[in-house]
């Protein structure tokens, strides 16, 4: 009423509503192994692939969250101070970092409404024990990313329990969206993420 050109049919039959679509938000969290092997030239590595996932999914995204994880046997999330340059010592347990994760996106996030982005980086040490939680941990997380990536930094040339158990993974179907690369030096970041992103 009101409206001449609208005829009531119109009204009834044709309602405009305006859909808020997920492509706007997104979230991207940063997983870092921050135990005693994971050296200054390593976090260096994983600093300078965060930055650039970070700048690169600011353009595709109005709004964009980062959250932070480190972690040794267990993990946390903190600043972005602390995840960079807060040293630790101890061992390693990946899958705690994941806890956090899963825990995060349930208290915090709408998948429906968000692209979540997972990145992870480490030397690819961990308690032998913890693959098989990890794995299946990461069987439930990554179907609902964006992507997730895993970047190995190890001077070995040999695969390790981590790097296989994903490879395992990234066979599946649910799993298209796990992209793994190996960055032994500074020179291979930005090939990397350039490989990784080449399609998207």
């Amino acid at each position: 009423k009101g409206i001449g050109f609208l005829e009531n049919v119109d009204l009834r039959y044709n309602n405009f509503t305006t859909i808020q679509r997920p492509s706007t938000h997104a979230v991207v969290f940063c997983v870092m192994d921050v135990s005693g092997s994971m050296d200054e030239k390593k976090k260096t590595i994983a600093k300078k692939f965060f930055l650039l996932l970070y700048t690169f999914l600011k353009k595709k995204y109005k709004d964009i969250d980062v959250v932070f994880i480190s972690h040794t046997e267990v993990a946390e999330e903190v600043d972005e101070e602390k995840f960079f340059y807060d040293p630790k010592s101890g061992g390693t347990i990946i899958s705690t970092a994941f806890e956090v994760v899963d825990k995060i996106i349930k208290e915090r996030y709408n998948i429906d409404e968000t692209n979540i982005y997972i990145a992870q980086a480490t030397d690819g040490d961990n308690f032998g024990s913890d693959n098989e939680k990890l794995a299946g941990l990461l069987a439930k997380l990554v179907p609902l990313t964006q992507m997730m990536t895993y970047i190995e930094m190890n001077d070995s040339y040999g695969n390790t329990a981590v790097w296989n158990t994903l490879l395992t993974l990234s066979h599946r179907d649910t799993m298209k969206n796990l992209e793994m690369r190996k960055i032994r030096n500074e020179g291979e970041i930005i090939p990397s993420f350039r490989d990784i992103f080449k399609k998207r």
